[in-house]
């Protein structure tokens, strides 16, 4: 599995992640998680997925992650991210499409096939959006 993070365009955080995680590396996608919430500044998360493999969690992510959300990230995340949005392989986003990140996160935001069709729900929902060039930011 390999993620990398990108922080260069604030406040637009870009998590790329290729291939399927292992709960090690999930973890420690939670600490940068922890790690840019701690700033306490607004956010606009771009989660990427290359590949239908990034999209299968190892056993255990469920708990680590529920256990995460309730010690406090899920109050931050719906304080400081003002849209999150997860950009999945075409293959994919059939069965995920109907899935709600308002639900999960408490947050704007959804599962879109294209980095195009992200940007437009972007442009058109998040107001701080408009005002930054996503396109070189989320090329692969």
């Amino acid at each position: 599995m390999m993620f990398s993070i990108k922080t260069i365009h604030s406040p637009v955080i870009i998590f790329e992640f290729t291939g399927q995680q292992t709960l090690v590396e999930h973890s420690k996608s939670l600490l940068l998680w922890d790690n840019l919430l701690s700033q306490k500044s607004e956010l606009i998360v771009l989660r990427i997925f290359t590949d239908n493999a990034a999209l299968i969690h190892p056993k255990g992510a469920g708990k680590v992650t529920n256990r995460w959300l309730e010690s406090g990230a899920k109050q931050a995340i719906q304080q400081q991210v003002l849209a999150m949005i997860n950009i999945v392989p075409e293959q994919a986003y059939k069965k995920m499409q109907h899935m709600s990140v308002e639900k999960v996160f408490g947050v704007p935001g959804g599962i879109f096939k294209s980095k195009g069709e992200a940007l437009h729900w972007l442009d058109n929902n998040v107001p701080l959006a408009q005002n930054f060039i996503f396109s070189e930011s989320i090329q692969s």
